[in-house]
């Protein structure tokens, strides 16, 4: 998956779950009738319960992909929910994160650390 950062720069994630690949795909094509006969997952079936996105988008504030393990290579995002009384960060599989943050319109963040490891410096990159 190829995230295209605000100041032009990318943000590549790898090993994206293929479930999660044509979920994204269906909702920026839009969705047809939920299929017959086929295998969907929660993702597939997801953006036809309104109410349950409402509630989403009431709770969610933002993804912020923060961290890189360095043994296995697998970045860690951050869902950014607002309870009322409580906040909380809750860690996810990145592409799960920008999943919820695409079907409830939410900001999606990439850590600059993790910028700076891929294109060094700040501003040091190719357009």
């Amino acid at each position: 998956m190829i995230c295209k950062l605000e100041d032009s720069r990318t943000f590549r994630l790898y090993y994206i779950p293929i479930e999660i690949v044509y979920a994204i795909k269906n909702l920026k094509e839009g969705f047809g009738e939920v299929p017959r006969n086929a295998r969907n997952s929660l993702f597939d079936i997801l953006p036809y319960f309104e109410s349950v996105i409402e509630n989403f988008k009431s709770v969610i504030e933002k993804v912020v992909i923060d961290e890189l393990d360095e043994d296995s290579g697998l970045y860690t995002a951050k869902l950014f929910l607002n309870l009322g009384s409580v906040k909380l960060s809750i860690p996810m599989i990145p592409s799960h994160a920008i999943y919820l943050a695409l079907i409830t319109d939410k900001p999606i963040y990439v850590d600059e650390k993790l910028l700076e490891r891929e294109y060094g410096e700040v501003g040091d990159y190719e357009d």
